[in-house]
Order: C-alpha cells, then sequence, then structure tokens
C-alpha cells in the first residue's frame, strides 16, 4: 500500500511527456542480499524485497551486512553496498529518443554506477561534497559521513565540481578523484594498484596440486633353483604365478614336487591356481 502511494504521486508529477512506466515505477530491485529498505516520498520505509519497484524520491538503504542493485528504465545500475544511503531525487526518461535526466544524491556508503542509454548530458550525481558529471562511466563511489567523496573511474570520464569551489576537474579511467569536503579542492590520482594486484594474484595462482600416477608394481623376481630348498617354492610371495602351481615349474625342487603332487591331487589342481597363498602353504605344511 506505501509503495502505490509512492506510484501516485510520480504518475501526477510525470506528466504526459515523460516515458516512465504506466505504474510510475522508474526502477526494480534486480540484486538483493540480506536486509534493504525503500523509503517513499511522505510515505514510511518499508523492508524491500527483489523485483520490487522504485520511484523518484524514493530513499533507499542497506543494513551493514547487505548490499541490493537497482536497475533503472534505461538500463543504469545502482549497486549500494552495506550501511549505504541513495536518494532518487529525479528520474525522466524518454525511450524513443534516449533523452531524459536523473538525479541521484549519494549519502554516506560504498557504490558502484554504471551508465545506461540515457543521454549522459542529464545526469547529475551529488554528495555533500560535490557534483559529478559524467561522460559514459563505469565508476566506484565511497562517501564518508562528513561528505569526502573518492570516485574511481573504472570505465568513461567524470567531471568533479565541488560545492563552494570554483575548480572544476576531469578525471578519466583509471584515475581517482578525491574531494574532502565542500570548498576543498579537487585531487585527482591514479587509482591504486592493490585491487589490480589481487585479480593478478588470483589468475596467477598456483595450479591445484595433482599427485603423480603411482608407480607400477616391480616385477617379481625369478626363483633361483640354487636357493630354494624349503619345498614351500615362492608362497612368500603371494603374487607369483609359480606359486599358484605349488612350485611344480620349479625343477630345483626334487622330492619335494612329488610331495606337492600329492597335495594338488588332494585339493584340485584348479583350485591351487586361484588360491595362491593359502594353498601354497598347504602345499608346504
Amino acid at each position: 500500500m506505501t509503495r502505490l502511494l509512492g506510484l501516485l504521486a510520480i504518475a501526477l508529477v510525470a506528466g504526459a511527456e515523460t516515458t516512465v512506466a504506466d505504474s510510475g515505477s522508474i526502477g526494480s530491485i534486480n540484486k538483493l542480499e540480506n536486509v534493504a529498505y525503500g523509503q517513499p516520498a511522505e510515505s514510511p520505509k518499508v523492508q524491500l524485497n527483489l523485483a520490487d519497484q522504485v520511484y523518484q524520491n524514493e530513499t533507499l538503504e542497506t543494513e551493514p551486512d547487505s548490499s541490493l542493485q537497482v536497475s533503472f528504465l534505461d538500463g543504469t545500475t545502482v549497486q549500494l553496498e552495506g550501511a549505504s544511503q541513495l536518494v532518487l531525487d529525479q528520474y525522466v526518461y524518454d525511450a524513443s529518443t534516449s533523452n531524459g535526466t536523473a538525479a541521484l544524491n549519494f549519502g554516506a556508503g560504498v557504490f558502484r554506477f554504471v551508465t545506461g542509454t540515457m543521454n549522459h548530458d542529464g545526469i547529475n550525481l551529488e554528495t555533500s561534497a560535490t557534483t559529478i558529471g559524467i561522460r559514459g562511466t563505469n565508476l566506484r563511489i565511497q562517501v564518508g559521513e562528513n561528505g569526502s567523496t573518492i570516485v574511481d573511474v573504472i570505465e568513461g570520464a567524470i567531471v568533479v565540481h565541488p560545492k563552494g569551489s570554483n575548480k572544476e576537474t576531469m578525471a578519466v579511467k583509471g584515475q581517482r578523484a578525491i574531494v574532502a569536503g565542500p570548498g576543498e579542492d579537487p585531487v585527482v590520482t591514479t587509482i591504486p594498484k592493490e585491487m589490480d594486484q589481487k585479480d593478478r594474484q588470483i589468475k596467477v595462482a598456483k595450479a591445484p596440486r595433482v599427485d603423480p600416477p603411482a608407480p607400477e608394481p616391480e616385477p617379481e623376481p625369478e626363483p633361483d633353483p640354487t636357493h630354494n630348498h624349503s619345498g614351500q617354492g615362492d608362497d612368500s610371495n603371494p603374487g607369483n604365478s609359480n606359486s599358484n602351481n605349488g612350485g611344480l615349474d620349479n625343477p630345483g625342487n626334487g622330492g619335494n614336487k612329488d610331495r606337492q603332487n600329492d597335495h594338488s591331487e588332494g585339493r584340485g589342481h584348479g583350485h591351487g591356481q586361484g588360491h595362491g597363498q593359502g594353498e601354497g602353504h598347504d602345499a608346504g605344511d
């Protein structure tokens, strides 16, 4: 119900020439993690859900462990990280010409802003310390409680005009614009490399450990007739095929061969072959 009140207010203000949706919505929540709130103009604050519509003059905010992303009618997106606040001051868009105006007021927090198809000249971003004009832009914006503003230009370019200052400065891709507060001149530096270095470390991370294949078992040595006097042949090694034959293939066993033949006849020669170790020990008893 509260969101419908915001809808009606927008419909009255928008007028016939604007092309906001018939519902008065200017966009919707397309990503949401944990808890976030919306407060349309002159309405109570309500908890947001995924796919909820957003309206002109609405205030959005996230709890410390939360985040949300708004997608506007022209495809522009704004992401709010934890403990962040954004006011959707104005949004009018004509899809047939891509003309329009958008004014977004960033409170304290961390944000990601990516432009859509709206004419960039009509977009104005604002904090309590500065206004930011854009030139086709992907931005990371940080705003402190005192209004101090840091803008990293990931793509495109921006023009920063601190409030209370006559100095206007441009920052382009790879640069960071810093405004310490109202009336402070902007400072432009390069974006710190920490994040890029972390990305490179992830990409160049060591490949997962792969254990080498297990070595193939070494072949068993052939029985040495000159050292085999026990009659048990190779039964100490159950994997040797000679032991499975009860030592019959060892011509050096002499009389022991006759003893093993007797046992083989009693138990069955085929059974002795199937149980090399067990039957080989019987043969040696």
